[in-house]
């Protein structure tokens, strides 16, 4: 299987857009009550995935934080095997997620770039309140 048949699946995501590769999908995936945002999260990963992006930690999947990573793995029926952080900057870290398909049984690892949250203690001034 391996990561050009993640890549062959996200060609035909992006080709045919969420409804008809729902419809075609074994699993019925992505899932129907998606909102529209998170299928243009969705859409966003998947062309990155068909261009090749996610493969190598200097070609990760950016702009699709932590659901919208999610929300691919769960189209792609790949299960959560586990999570290391390879590397970080002060904004962002860099995810290898380790996955494997629900059906071959096969780990793949997929690189994504997150950005950090912002803490909300970073935002309030000194001394200031939420009251």
């Amino acid at each position: 299987m391996g990561f050009v048949y993640l890549q062959v699946k996200a060609r035909r995501y992006v080709e045919v857009g969420p409804g008809t590769y729902r419809r075609q999908d074994f699993f019925r995936r992505p899932d129907a009550d998606m909102d529209e945002e998170d299928l243009a999260v969705l859409m966003h990963g998947m062309k990155q995935l068909a261009d090749g992006a996610g493969a190598e930690p200097n070609r990760p999947l950016t702009g699709i934080g932590i659901r919208g990573f999610n929300d691919l793995r769960h189209t792609l029926h790949l299960e959560f095997d586990c999570q290391e952080v390879v590397g970080e900057t002060g904004t962002e870290f860099l995810d290898l997620m380790r996955c494997r398909h629900v059906v071959t049984g096969e780990v793949i690892g997929l690189y994504n770039l997150v950005p950090r949250p912002i803490l909300r203690d970073t935002l309030s001034a000194p001394g200031a309140t939420d009251d």
